[in-house]
């Protein structure tokens, strides 16, 4: 990927991601496998929820340290970019215009691009983009599952536990069923 140029097909950047993920999908079983080859029977279950535990973190970490660095990464770029493209050089006017062109040639004008701006919310969406969105969508149809581990678990009369209720899905058209094995 360091010998990415300007001439490089969306073929070639989709075949390096998919052998990465490939690889990183190899590397991640045997990884694990090693780290908890010496534990105890006794304690794996704890070292595997451990090993899950810190793989999430750091992954977490990786990502809040790409996500803090991108914008200014993109920052420095852009400004590198913008001292050596002169904003009244014909060839910069010209590839606007084009750009332009293309964009309402596919009905991006710019009058309809400002007036749907001006009714942007605050999530910079405009309202009917939701309301589109909720059209595809039918409210209270289909539910999630609600799982019976999220209760507290009854205490018989003895104090034993009481039998474990089935997780069951709840449908307004079938009411509620066993959540199926």
């Amino acid at each position: 990927m360091s010998r990415y140029t300007l001439d490089t097909s969306a073929r070639t950047v989709i075949g390096a991601i998919i052998i990465q993920g490939l690889g990183f999908s190899s590397l991640f079983v045997p990884l694990t496998a090693v780290a908890l080859s010496t534990i105890p029977r006794y304690r794996l279950a704890d070292a595997t929820g451990l090993n899950s535990l810190l793989r999430q973190i750091g992954g977490s970490l990786g990502l809040a340290t790409f996500a803090t660095l991108l914008p200014k990464f993109t920052a420095v770029a852009r400004n590198a970019l913008a001292a050596h493209l002169p904003a009244g050089s014909p060839m910069v006017l010209e590839r606007i215009g084009m750009v332009q062109r293309g964009l309402a040639a596919r009905g991006f004008d710019t009058a309809s691009a400002q007036a749907r701006r001006a009714r942007a919310g605050r999530d910079g969406d405009a309202p009917g983009d939701r309301a589109r969105l909720r059209a595809h969508v039918p409210a209270g149809r289909h539910r999630l599952p609600v799982h019976s581990s999220a209760r507290a678990v009854p205490q018989g009369p003895t104090g034993a536990r009481a039998p474990k209720p089935t997780s069951t899905w709840r449908c307004k058209h079938h009411g509620n069923r066993p959540k199926p094995a």
